[in-house]
Order: C-alpha cells, then sequence, then structure tokens
C-alpha cells in the first residue's frame, strides 16, 4: 500500500480562564479523499497514546515529554506559531515553557500538540481513515482529542503584558478575620516569587494584599457602620538584613477619593486586584532600601448614612513587590485593625490583631 502523504493536525492547548480547555479537535475532509491516491487507505480507526506502549502507539506520552525536555528545539517552527498565536489574542508565553509533543497514527496521519507547562497532557486520540460522509462517499478524515489537567505546581511563565516583564508565581497565602457582634473584617494575603529571574545576585518577590470590613445589626434597630480600617505591612527583623529594595507598589502614595461607583485596579508587573471602592484612603510606606515592603492603607468613612445606603462590603487593597539577595526568602507581619459606629454617631469598640485572626 503506498504511504499516504502526512496531514498534520496541529492541535493548542492553552487553560481558559474557567479551567477549560481550549482543544480545537481537527477533523480533515477532504475531497482528494476519493482519488486513486487514498483507494489502498484503511477504514477510519483510532488509536489512544497513554502512559502504555502499545503494538499501534510507539510512544507513550510521558516519552513524548521527555523527548521534548531533553531537546527544547523540537517543533521550533511550531512553538513559535503557537506563541504568535496567543500573543495576538493577548496571551504572552515565554518559549522555553511550552511543550510540543507529537503522536503518529499506523498509517502515517500525525498530531502535534503545544502544551503550555501549567497543563499535563494525560492521553491523545488520533483518528485516520476513510469515513463514511454526508453524500454517502468515503472521506479521508483526521481527529484528534486529548485529556489533561492544570498542574499543581508549575514553572511555566505567561507574561500578560507581554516579554520583558517581571513574572511572579505563586508561592504561599493566608487569612486574617476579625470578628464581632458589630461587624468583621476579612484580611488576605498572597506571596508570589519571580521564578525566572536571571539576576544572579538578588531574588525578586511580591506580595497582594486585600480586605474587606462589614458591619452587622447588632442593637436593632440601631444601624452600624465601619467607621475606619487599615492594613500594613511589615519586614520581620532578619528579612530586614537581606532585602536589597523595592521594586514597585499600588496604589500610589497619598490620599485617594472613591464614590462606591468606581471600580478600582491596584497592580504591579503581572499581579492585579479590582475592587469597587468607597471614600478615603491613605496609602503610606517607608522608602529606605531594608524596609522594602514595609507599607499601610487606611480607609475612613466620611459619609456614613450614605456609605451603608450603598450596601456591601468596604474594600482596600494593595500590591508591592521587592528585591532580596538570592537565595534568602523575605517575611513579613502584618496589623489589621477595625472600627465601627453607630448611626447615633456614638463610638463602637473597635478590634486590631497582628499576624492572626482575633474575637473582639
Amino acid at each position: 500500500m503506498r504511504r499516504p502523504s502526512t496531514v498534520v493536525a496541529q492541535v493548542g492547548l492553552a487553560l481558559a480562564a474557567a479551567a477549560a480547555i481550549a482543544l480545537p479537535a481537527s477533523p480533515v475532509s477532504a475531497a482528494e479523499g476519493r482519488s486513486d491516491r487514498d483507494a489502498g487507505k484503511q477504514r477510519f480507526t483510532s488509536v489512544t497514546f497513554d502512559g502504555v506502549r502499545k503494538p499501534a502507539t510507539p510512544n507513550t506520552v510521558g516519552e513524548e515529554y521527555a523527548t521534548t525536555r531533553a531537546n527544547p528545539q523540537r517543533g521550533a517552527d511550531k512553538k513559535q506559531a503557537f506563541i504568535d498565536s496567543e500573543a495576538a489574542a493577548g496571551r504572552f508565553h515565554d518559549r522555553n515553557s511550552i511543550d510540543y509533543l507529537r503522536f503518529e497514527h499506523p498509517n502515517g496521519e500525525a498530531v502535534e500538540a503545544l502544551v503550555p507547562r501549567n497543563y499535563r497532557i494525560d492521553s491523545v486520540v488520533v483518528g485516520a481513515g476513510l469515513k463514511r460522509g454526508p453524500d454517502g462517499k468515503d472521506e479521508m478524515t483526521v481527529s484528534a482529542s486529548a485529556t489533561g489537567g492544570e498542574v499543581e505546581t508549575s514553572d511555566h511563565l505567561a507574561y500578560p503584558a507581554g516579554p520583558g516583564f517581571e513574572t511572579f508565581s505563586y508561592v504561599n497565602d493566608g487569612t486574617y478575620w476579625l470578628t464581632s457582634q458589630y461587624g468583621a473584617l476579612e484580611f488576605h494575603w498572597i506571596k508570589y516569587k519571580d521564578k525566572l529571574e536571571t539576576n544572579n545576585t538578588k531574588d525578586a518577590w511580591a506580595y497582594t494584599r486585600w480586605a474587606e470590613g462589614t458591619h452587622g445589626s447588632a442593637g436593632w434597630p440601631r444601624y452600624w457602620y465601619v467607621m475606619d480600617m487599615g492594613m500594613r505591612s511589615y519586614p520581620t527583623s532578619s528579612s530586614r538584613n537581606i532585602l536589597l529594595g523595592w521594586l514597585g507598589y499600588s496604589p500610589d502614595i497619598g490620599e485617594h477619593q472613591a464614590n462606591c461607583n468606581d471600580n478600582w485596579t491596584v497592580a504591579v508587573y503581572n499581579l492585579a486586584y479590582n475592587f469597587k471602592a468607597c471614600e478615603t484612603y491613605r496609602v503610606d510606606r517607608n522608602s529606605y532600601y531594608q524596609d522594602a515592603g514595609d507599607m499601610s492603607v487606611n480607609w475612613k468613612n466620611n459619609q456614613f448614612s450614605w456609605v451603608y445606603a450603598s450596601g456591601g462590603p468596604q474594600k482596600m487593597a494593595a500590591i508591592f513587590a521587592v528585591t532580596s539577595r538570592q537565595g534568602y526568602q523575605p517575611y513579613y507581619k502584618d496589623y489589621i485593625y477595625i472600627n465601627w459606629m453607630n448611626d447615633s454617631m456614638n463610638r463602637i469598640g473597635g478590634c486590631g490583631a497582628t499576624d492572626g485572626s482575633a474575637n473582639c
């Protein structure tokens, strides 16, 4: 039987926002499928490439991964085409974090997969051969499908704003709660590291911090309002010895006004947090290089009844990035507080804590 010309169905895998796979199945229905060239081809069959070698699948998925990791130049043109296509859609990838996998059906048709390293292929099904078409005649058909999942820990690099930017990956996180009969303050932090830092003398780190203050209805029919709240991060004494300076921070230093209709974004490099902002914010930082990351946000309620009527929690957020001596990790402490006021403008006792939750 004459060997058919190879029809390559390129399968680009990208993790969508909802953790779905963007996997275009690639059926090929060619008019020449009924020509003499295809006369000797077999009927349509499919084979599954997974973790086990079989007569029809001489390479496993794991072996393909090992091959592409050992030879980063393998499939270089296809990798670049994938990167260019993603960039046109506003998604930017580092070339070294894309894997190229190739799977060939026994009749010679091949399917290639371009897979970012925050995703792992478990199995690929390749179908090829003659299949009865809508007109009742045999058509040459090639198809592909894949199963896989998100990698829990990955060095995949996706530049949200294009190559040349610091790109931070998740390291750790934490949550603190301050609660009372008058309301609560929920505080969150996430720590990141630039895992692809090329400077051999320093490491880059970043933190996202945000909080939501809510009011309760203790002592009904009086209303209770969030009067003010704040959060501050600062390096531990040992971390001050290894910090080299600031890389960036958001929001800007100074006082900011918001009217509850504003959607605010704080952003540093590829990190961002969006929230609806109300009232007055005061942002301060310590500019000394050993105190990089010493930053505070203080929120104040100036229009109690109007803010209450707007409904929903009151929010504040900040992001900062710093550098440290290479091989050393900085650690930070946090102080958070919240105060409530009732509708007769009588002050209520507040609640504050350092590095932990509290019930006041």
